[in-house]
């Protein structure tokens, strides 16, 4: 059996969608922010708890400022392990732009 949790599109930017089996992870918390979506889960055969995090970066400046903030904030509230992935919308060449 599997569960799933997301972080909504809005306008541009688009959402993530996390999914696990609720046999190998339990739920203990979610919570939502403006570009991230954070779980924390139980390891079910070793007990261990660990918050996974699922990202979508934004593209202008002043939100991907906000974006680090939110995620120095999540990493600060929590002491143990931590997962995160997605999608940070990181240009590091002026080729990858989009020019459509």
């Amino acid at each position: 059996m599997s569960d799933f949790a997301f972080l909504r599109a809005r306008g541009l930017a688009r959402g993530t969608l996390a999914m696990w089996d609720k046999d190998v992870l339990w739920l203990l918390s979610s919570s939502c922010g403006n570009f991230s979506r954070t779980c924390v889960f139980l390891l079910v055969n070793s007990g261990l708890s660990w918050a996974f995090n699922s990202v979508y970066g934004p593209h202008s400046r002043e939100d991907k400022l906000k974006f680090w903030e939110e995620l120095c904030n999540i990493r600060d509230a929590w002491s143990g392990p931590w997962c995160i992935t997605g999608n940070f919308n990181k240009i590091l060449q002026g080729r990858e732009r989009d020019t459509a």
